[in-house]
């Protein structure tokens, strides 16, 4: 059988290989890596509203877990607190939980220490800017964490994953 170019990856017999060089099959583009689906799952598991296969107590889990920021405003521990909690009853069960509740207690260990340093440079003036602005990107990166979570995305929120990279914590 000789070979054709419009055959490439085929080995004889009919099993496929992997594609070498430029001719390698890549994922699609343009999607966000903040709006991943579940590692393993296929369009076949994705039902026709854009929902997968997981649970409402899973989806529940993962909601609160992210909502649970803006205990910060009324009782400023529980906001690491409440995901922490979820995090270390529900890592062994969930994948998707614990990707979840690991994203949303690093992200509000984040806006404290934000916080923080926005109130430090209040001394120099400069932090009365940057207070409203770091509340704002905390109230809105926890409703679309919120909104993804609610979907059965795998949301990541902005520059968490250089941080997990850089503490060499590993991901999902």
């Amino acid at each position: 059988m000789a070979e054709n170019e419009d055959v490439k990856g085929i080995e004889p017999g009919g099993e496929k290989s992997e594609p070498k060089g430029k001719d390698k099959i890549e994922g699609p583009k343009g999607k966000s890596k903040r709006a991943k689906r579940i590692a393993g799952s296929t369009k076949d598991d994705v039902k026709k509203g854009g929902e997968s296969d997981i649970s409402s107590d899973e989806r529940l889990f993962s909601v609160i877990s992210h909502l649970s920021g803006f205990l910060m405003y009324i009782v400023p521990p529980f906001n690491i607190v409440v995901p922490l909690i979820i995090w270390l009853i529900k890592s062994e069960e969930n994948a998707y939980i614990r990707h979840h509740a690991r994203q949303s207690t690093f992200f509000q260990i984040l806006i404290i220490v934000a916080l923080a340093v926005s109130g430090l440079l209040c001394l120099v003036l400069i932090g009365f800017l940057l207070l409203p602005v770091v509340v704002v990107f905390h109230i809105v990166c926890t409703i679309l964490a919120s909104i993804a979570a609610n979907r059965g995305e795998m949301y990541v929120y902005p520059y968490m994953d250089r941080i997990l990279d850089k503490l060499n914590i590993e991901k999902d």
